[in-house]
């Protein structure tokens, strides 16, 4: 067990910091986002699984073979009476440190996921109090405000919202694909896709690999987004064109690559994809295997 929680530290060591490393300089990614967000997926859970497997196999070492085993050991000398049997207190420690992260990670997924209801709550009641429906566009609020903004809000009732500014700066199309861009959003539930990686972030706020994480996420579902939107040659350069006049002269960089990536046909990568799922795959399988398996 001792050669296996090595391996499943080393395993998440590279999964922290040098696979998102490369993974975030990757150029194929723009071409399949879907894939890509598998992949990062993958990356941030079996991070997770491989830290605390390694922390589990260190603890239980002394307890038997595999780790399935040792934690029956365990449970077999609590109910004999003599639950520190075969402890020390170096393990024990490890044990407390491994569980206590567990449960950081867990709570802080838990608080993000009620935060993140209660301020959308909030926004809805904002919304009822400041936005008009638009009689054109059923299901789509107007707020009387001159900044060109367009953005969804998800919920039981999910909501689109534009700017009076978004109606004078685009054109019916470029309108269509910007609301067909928020649907994306809504229908392909990227609230709850981005949300473990917030979950992450404020539970390891000081890892620069989470925030990396965090910033390739969001264009990520971004680019998904666009992609739902804007199937034509014509319609990607339109997209294009409202991105620019939403984003105005202070357009951050992450609108830039969506511009740029716009204005290019789209390409997909059949091997490319193919080749991000077996990995992503092969990265779950490898901790689960490491932890259940008592190779070691």
């Amino acid at each position: 067990m001792l050669l296996t929680g090595g391996l499943l530290a080393i395993l998440a060591v590279l999964l922290a910091d040098p696979v998102p490393r490369l993974l975030s300089r990757a150029r194929w990614v723009e071409r399949e986002p879907v894939a890509a967000l598998v992949l990062w997926q993958a990356v941030g859970l079996a991070a997770g699984l491989s830290l605390l497997g390694a922390g589990l196999e260190l603890a239980f070492h002394d307890h038997g073979t595999s780790l399935p085993g040792a934690v029956g050991t365990v449970l077999g000398n609590i109910a004999d009476g003599r639950p520190l049997r075969g402890w020390g207190a170096a393990r024990l420690v490890v044990l407390v440190l491994t569980v206590a992260l567990g449960l950081r990670l867990f709570w802080t997924l838990v608080r993000s996921i009620a935060r993140a209801g209660a301020a959308r709550r909030q926004q809805h009641d904002a919304l009822d109090i400041l936005a008009t429906p638009w009689p054109v566009e059923p299901g789509v609020l107007v707020l009387d405000h001159p900044t060109a903004v367009a953005y969804c809000l998800p919920g039981a009732v999910p909501r689109l919202v534009v700017s009076r500014g978004t109606l004078d700066a685009l054109t019916d199309t470029e309108l269509r694909l910007v609301l067909a861009h928020e649907r994306a959003h809504l229908r392909l539930r990227h609230d709850v896709v981005v949300l473990p990686f917030v979950a992450w972030g404020a539970a390891l706020p000081f890892l620069n690999s989470v925030r990396r994480a965090q910033r390739a996420v969001a264009a990520l579902v971004e680019m998904m987004a666009d992609d739902a939107a804007a199937v034509t040659v014509d319609e990607r350069a339109a997209l294009r064109t409202a991105l620019c006049r939403l984003g105005g002269p202070t357009a951050n960089q992450a609108v830039a690559l969506r511009s740029a990536r716009l204005d290019r046909p789209a390409e997909t990568r059949p091997g490319i994809r193919r080749a991000a799922h077996a990995a992503a795959a092969g990265l779950l399988l490898l901790p689960t295997l490491l932890v259940l398996v008592p190779a070691f």
